[in-house]
């Protein structure tokens, strides 16, 4: 074993309430008759105790970093979480040594802003995946009854050299699983939490590791048993002592043959620490973001395709607010780019718009454009058809929402003057946060991982609405100021077939195009909205999961694809990180659509 020095993390267990009941859960919270919540004294003095750890301490065997934590149960349930908080900035040992432990979307929390001003790291695991546990009450002296057999399996616990320490209410614990166990079955408590206890030797925890470790399973070579099952593993003793304590959760119990067990069977392919099958959440840092007191904190890059003509109207007035502004055009629109030009802004020409037999992919235009400008503070992707007031009140932008703002349609185009009165326009109905304004910080959470922005749509008509279904509805936010929209709505999805204001003749092929779009949409033959078909991913992703869902995965689509609304892989957008496809696939595997209809 190695003493708590030599690990990477010092958990605090500020609490054992839970709003999941997992299987095999570390802190066995089925089994909690009455949850602790650690005063903020007792929070106060572990910091204050712990604050050296990561910056004295020995260099970890396994992670990269040390990092004192915050843990549960679900801490984010502690209805002192912001005092904690408090207390770790001021007695903590800096905001680049603390981690959270949660189950909950820290993006979504209304202590969100006081998350990322604590912590700079977050370990999120929802436990909404393959995620497994190891057989915690499978006691290793039941397991295997010859001493010297489990004690050396125990002193190899994988615990103990990739995870923690613990401490809780009842004091320092040498592994997080001892403290646990203490915990549910009234041990005796850990030792006094001191400036030193975390640089003692190991042997100064021999009754710790006497009393607990064989009482314990994760040293074992067993399989893992999946969250979603609710249940626990468990030898007899254990159930016994379970029972006698009045356990609420004794019934998910499952009893497990400790004659005949063969820790060999199962050591070949046991690799515990990966408890993930994949890593949907994974450790992450929480960049500090600053609010916005003005546009002028914003860059804003607009997709101009043959709509110089309003874009000439719409510029000098990006220009009044933005802090910077990118255009982006195809090569051979060269009005756009003389015109970008002229008012000395960013120019970006790209062919991606009609790559791969699209016909305007929008998109793919825009990521090729976040690269280039960089995905870095305030963030603005507004159409060259909208046009913002000369002047505008001041709005506040906060970090974890995306924003937008009311819009009025001018869709005669020919008759808009200069001074005309807004009032007259009327406001649009809007069912979602559309792509002609969106604004946002490039360190939001919701935005981990590439592309933001739907790259395989044929058309403009998907995938800002991708990018938008990140956010749930309580994190987008109204500007206070409205729009002027030149043109009509949701018929320039393949290219520009509107009215130009100084009537020069467009092609008639993005007319068809347009058509074609409407006829598909009606007719649900959705794949031809997408340059890759999201079903033949699907069946690709079904086939590459777990073998024992594949077979339920397809008679769920079977079933969805019998529901009336269906409409391919946009039935299945829901708020959240990654792009549509990658939801479909998590919804159809989890068995529920995004209007949480069961698909059992």
């Amino acid at each position: 074993m190695i003493p708590p020095r030599q690990q990477w993390c010092l958990e605090i267990d500020v609490t054992n309430a839970c709003p999941r009941r997992c299987s095999n859960c570390t802190r066995l919270t089925a089994h909690v008759s009455k949850p602790f919540f650690m005063t903020a004294d007792c929070f106060k003095e572990a910091v204050i105790a712990l604050k050296d750890f990561p910056t004295q301490s020995e260099s970890p065997l396994y992670e990269p970093r040390k990092s004192l934590g915050v843990i549960g149960g679900e801490p984010l349930l502690h209805p002192q979480f912001p005092d904690l908080c408090e207390i770790l900035r001021q007695y903590g040992p800096g905001r680049q040594y603390v981690t959270l432990f949660t189950g909950l979307p820290v993006d979504k929390h209304k202590h969100r802003k006081l998350i990322y001003d604590t912590f700079e790291h977050v370990n999120e695991n929802r436990h909404d995946q393959l995620c497994k546990h190891q057989p915690l009450l499978c006691a290793a002296e039941e397991m295997v009854p010859d001493k010297t057999e489990h004690w050396q399996l125990i002193d190899q616990c994988w615990i103990n050299h990739r995870w923690s320490a613990s401490v809780n209410p009842k004091g320092f614990f040498f592994c997080e699983i001892a403290a646990t166990l203490d915990m549910i079955f009234h041990g005796p408590g850990g030792v006094p939490v001191t400036a030193d206890v975390w640089r003692q030797d190991i042997d100064y925890f021999r009754e710790q590791i006497k009393r607990w470790c064989p009482r314990c399973g994760v040293a074992l070579p067993m399989p893992g048993r999946v969250d979603a099952e609710e249940k626990d593993d468990c030898t007899p003793k254990n159930f016994a002592a379970l029972g006698t304590l009045g356990s609420p959760g004794i019934h998910r119990c499952i009893l497990q043959q400790t004659k005949g067990y063969d820790p060999d069977e199962h050591r070949a392919n046991w690799e515990p620490q990966r408890y993930l099958k994949e890593a949907p959440y994974p450790m992450r840092k929480l960049a500090l973001a600053r609010e916005a007191k003005s546009l002028q904190d914003v860059r804003a890059l607009t997709v101009c395709v043959n709509y110089d003509d309003l874009l000439a109207l719409t510029l000098p007035n990006m220009k009044r607010h933005f802090g910077e502004i990118w255009v982006i055009t195809t090569v051979d629109d060269t009005p756009t780019q003389n015109l970008a030009i002229r008012h000395g802004v960013r120019l970006y020409t790209s062919p991606a718009f009609t790559e791969d037999g699209a016909h305007f992919n929008k998109g793919r235009a825009i990521e090729e454009c976040l690269d280039l400008m960089g995905r870095r503070g305030w963030l603005a992707v507004i159409d060259a058809d909208i046009l913002l007031r000369p002047k505008l009140p001041t709005a506040t932008l906060e970090p974890g929402s995306l924003y937008s703002a009311r819009r009025r349609i001018c869709e005669d185009v020919s008759a808009w003057q200069p001074g005309m009165a807004w009032r007259d326009f009327p406001l649009w109905s809007e069912v979602e946060y559309s792509g002609f304004l969106h604004v946002f910080h490039a360190d939001d959470p919701m935005l981990k991982g590439l592309p933001w922005y739907g790259t395989t749509w044929r058309h403009a008509g998907g995938c800002d609405s991708e990018f938008q279904s990140r956010w749930d509805q309580g994190h987008k936010r109204a500007l206070p100021w409205d729009v002027l929209h030149f043109g009509p709505i949701d018929t320039n999805w393949c290219g520009r077939t509107s009215p130009r204001r100084d009537s020069l003749a467009l092609t008639d092929s993005k007319s068809n195009q347009q058509q074609e779009v409407i006829a598909t949409y009606r007719s649900h033959e959705f794949a031809k909205h997408r340059l890759i078909d999201p079903e033949r991913v699907l069946a690709l992703r079904i086939e590459a999961s777990e073998p024992a869902l594949v077979e339920r995965a397809r008679l769920r689509l079977a079933l969805c694809q019998q529901c009336r609304s269906y409409r391919g892989d946009w039935c299945w957008d829901t708020s959240g990180p990654g792009n549509s496809t990658d939801n479909f696939v998590a919804r159809l595997l989890g068995g529920t659509c995004a209007q949480g209809n069961m698909l059992e």
